[in-house]
């Protein structure tokens, strides 16, 4: 279920709603909540595209949360709480931050989220659902903003992310399956969004493999890293080729083709995404203090929160983030939020679906 853009993915939700998923029918109660929420969420992302950008993290997150009480309700798991309550989630020093002078405030990107631990809340349930980390070891607001970062543009010397500040951290990293056939078989991937400073660095091949190893477990030391491709034919010219010995069943002898089952392995293997908005397949990264991959609509989901909160309880300080004279930040952020109105509901169309499937 692929659609062009989130206006179309609304439209699916309605119809869902005279045909909701299993787990909803014939139970009254999970019904009224599946349907309520979905119409309370899509309105409150209706009314995010008309409001300033220091109103808009407040309908973006609260709409998050009200999709969130939908696929509680569509969930089939009737061990996990289906009628979500709290929040789940802290943002901590939000008063000390705005109370702070401008020239000695934290940085945004340096703040951080939380879990709360306590199991029943709402963010904790859908990080079940989605077999997500609960974000009871903090993470930085930096690290949400960059594994959200599927806009960055990539060159042939580095990713460049949306946030200057974040051009080195992990973000989803575009990468190609080519497969080519030699005497022994040989898997050949190219990948593309890996930060400018080790791409650029005399050793490169060390700093790729230790920063992939790191980042990205699923390019284990069977992988070996080449170099950025020159046009030669190997790989795709301005990406950096990895190789390993594998199986390659050949559809086409002349051009080395895979067949599509080893290309669709591979692809499973590495934990292969399909964006919405790009071109580019990509991978995510795990950052190694969560354990496991954050799923995107939990990522969106604690960023969200985070900047609800700021612009809440720190207006001040949120005011002077959206500065574009004075912050650093102030353009991503217009960037990150209208990005938000557009694959959240993406994303809760999909989870949705696959719970009813």
């Amino acid at each position: 279920m692929y659609f062009n853009t989130s206006k179309t993915y609304w439209q699916y939700l309605r119809r869902m709603r005279s045909s909701p998923p299993p787990a909803v029918l014939g139970n009254d109660a999970r019904r009224g909540t599946f349907n309520a929420a979905l119409e309370q969420s899509e309105q409150l992302y209706t009314a995010a595209t008309s409001v300033g950008m220091e109103s808009k993290p407040i309908l973006l997150y609260y709409g998050i949360y009200q999709a969130g009480r939908a696929i509680a309700a569509a969930n089939p798991d009737r061990s996990c709480p289906w009628q979500l309550q709290g929040h789940g989630l802290k943002a901590p020093n939000l008063s000390d931050r705005d109370r702070a002078p401008v020239r000695e405030r934290q940085s945004l990107t340096d703040m951080v989220v939380r879990g709360t631990g306590r199991i029943q809340e709402a963010y904790p349930t859908i990080a079940r659902i989605l077999n997500s980390p609960d974000l009871t070891t903090e993470i930085k607001l930096g690290s949400l903003f960059a594994l959200l970062d599927e806009t960055r543009t990539r060159t042939y010397s580095g990713g460049s992310s949306m946030f200057a500040s974040l051009n080195d951290m992990p973000a989803p990293l575009a990468v190609s399956v080519e497969a080519f056939a030699t005497r022994n078989g040989i898997d050949v991937l190219c990948i593309n969004g890996l930060p400018a400073s080790i791409l650029q660095a005399q050793n490169m091949q060390a700093l790729v493999g230790e920063f992939l190893r790191r980042f990205y477990p699923q390019f284990n030391d069977q992988w070996e890293v080449g170099n950025i491709d020159n046009g030669s034919g190997l790989g795709r010219k301005g990406w950096l080729t990895l190789t390993r010995q594998g199986e390659i069943t050949v559809k086409d002898s002349d051009y080395f083709t895979p067949a599509d089952e080893d290309r669709s392995a591979l692809e499973r293997e590495l934990g292969v995404r399909k964006p919405y908005f790009s071109f580019d397949d990509v991978v995510d990264p795990t950052l190694p203090e969560q354990g496991r991959t954050l799923h995107r609509l939990c990522a969106w989901w604690a960023a969200l929160f985070y900047l609800s909160m700021t612009a809440r309880y720190a207006p001040n300080a949120w005011t002077d983030d959206l500065n574009v004279d004075m912050s650093p930040h102030a353009v991503g952020l217009e960037q990150l939020l209208e990005f938000a109105l557009e694959e959240v509901p993406c994303l809760v169309g999909e989870v949705i679906e696959s719970l009813a499937n």
